[in-house]
């Protein structure tokens, strides 16, 4: 070989690899955040969902009774549970299940729920158990205002990935559009 010539490589020189573990860098940098966007996406969507199929169930309850159960439902907690499987004779004498349960489950929690917390139970409001009778109307308790009156005989929320109840980010039977 002459000295003009180029040698043969055999492996990359530093300044190259540092040029791909850029590249890859951003890459990641663009990747990961809209993964973690997608998530999210996904929770809210889940959360709609279990909202919807709540409202649904409460619904049909109203409409085989005629009236809500006797006993304060503010959360899809252990009584509201057992009424929605068709457990309870006094709230539920039909035995209709109203919604299927994973067995021994005593919340029904949003997806931000912690596992073992008591974080993330979906909340219910029913008309009439204001002490005003069925009269179509419920009340969502804002953060820091008043509470909102909505022409309705059932809503449902998640506290969202807060999980704070009453803010921006809550999952609500009413915020289909957000």
């Amino acid at each position: 070989m002459t000295s003009g010539q180029e040698h043969g490589r055999d492996s990359f020189t530093l300044i190259e690899l540092l040029c791909v573990m850029a590249i890859i860098g951003t890459l990641v940098g663009l990747i990961v955040p809209a993964i973690w966007r997608m998530k999210r996406q996904a929770k809210i969507t889940e959360a709609r969902s279990d909202v919807r199929q709540i409202v649904v169930a409460w619904n049909q309850y109203l409409l085989d009774y005629h009236r809500f159960p006797a006993l304060q439902i503010t959360e899809m907690g252990p009584d509201a549970m057992d009424i929605m499987r068709g457990n309870t004779s006094s709230n539920n004498t039909k035995g209709i299940g109203y919604m299927d349960f994973r067995t021994n489950t005593q919340y029904f929690c949003d997806p931000w729920a912690t596992p073992g917390g008591m974080a993330g139970v979906y909340h219910v409001v029913l008309d009439g158990q204001d002490g005003l009778g069925l009269d179509g109307r419920v009340a969502y308790p804002r953060q820091g205002g008043p509470p909102v009156v909505m022409p309705l005989h059932v809503i449902v929320w998640s506290d969202g990935p807060d999980k704070i109840s009453g803010t921006d980010d809550d999952v609500g039977s009413w915020t289909e559009g957000r």
